[in-house]
């Protein structure tokens, strides 16, 4: 059953409750285009790519899941970076996919 930002699934005799991940990404993806102006959200993108290529360079993987893979458990540092890069991969997804659903609806506006 889906009750907005939560779905529910039957257990046995319990009720497990998840959030749901479509609803939450739609409603982000309204917030940037009622508070972020298109070339605001353009540069934003470009930073965040930036980000990422520094987070490649810096420790010579190619995603955060390869680093985690790299990391011992006392490397702070390393560990701190993976959560920011999956953090900022997150939030560019998020950013290129507000991008495109305001060019989508440019297109159908015509």
């Amino acid at each position: 059953m889906n009750t907005g930002f939560a779905e529910t699934e039957p257990d046995g005799q319990t009720t497990l409750y998840k959030r749901n991940s479509d609803r939450v990404l739609m409603s982000r993806i309204h917030e940037l285009r009622e508070e972020v102006t298109r070339p605001e959200l353009l540069d934003s993108i470009k930073e965040m790519k930036t980000e990422v290529r520094r987070y490649e360079d810096r420790h010579d993987v190619v995603s955060p899941e390869e680093l985690a893979q790299q990391l011992d458990a006392e490397e702070t540092d390393g560990w701190d970076d993976l959560t920011a890069w999956r953090t900022t991969r997150q939030n560019l997804a998020v950013a290129q996919a507000a991008l495109a659903y305001d060019e989508a609806s440019h297109q159908l506006a015509v």
